[in-house]
């Protein structure tokens, strides 16, 4: 979460800036890093404040101190396209259930046939073992 002000080569910013960051690198989005609030168990604070104070007396501190902006999501836009991608994917669901209804349909007519010819077979050899039996 960026710190609501800073300061940066004597000039204050809010938010996040396209000015050079610490590092000297431009061309994205930073700000400082505001510190955290903790809100968690006695011990797992006491660990989180320990880290704490080491980032803060470790030499690097001044470069943990800030970090890149997350860009702006544009949730309008992002429901907007899911929206489009669930109607044509209802619409392709649509199509293959047809498919497979057919497909289903073409099944059980061949395997009517399939039945009805094994009973014709079937038939057919009762009476040839009953013309065999009476010969």
């Amino acid at each position: 979460m960026c710190a609501a002000a800073f300061v940066q080569n004597r000039k204050s910013y809010t938010g996040c800036t396209d000015a050079p960051n610490p590092a000297g690198e431009s061309g994205r989005p930073w700000c400082y890093v505001e510190a955290q609030v903790c809100v968690c168990v006695f011990l797992d604070c006491l660990s989180a404040w320990i880290l704490f104070l080491v980032e803060l007396l470790s030499a690097d501190a001044a470069e943990a101190a800030w970090n890149y902006c997350a860009p702006i999501v544009d949730y309008d836009g992002v429901r907007q396209e899911v929206s489009n991608i669930f109607a044509d994917k209802a619409v392709q669901i649509q199509g293959l259930v047809a498919k497979l209804q057919k497909t289903q349909r073409a099944a059980e007519q061949a395997l009517d046939k399939f039945v009805s010819f094994v009973n014709i077979i079937g038939l057919f050899a009762e009476n040839s073992r009953i013309f065999f039996v009476q010969v």
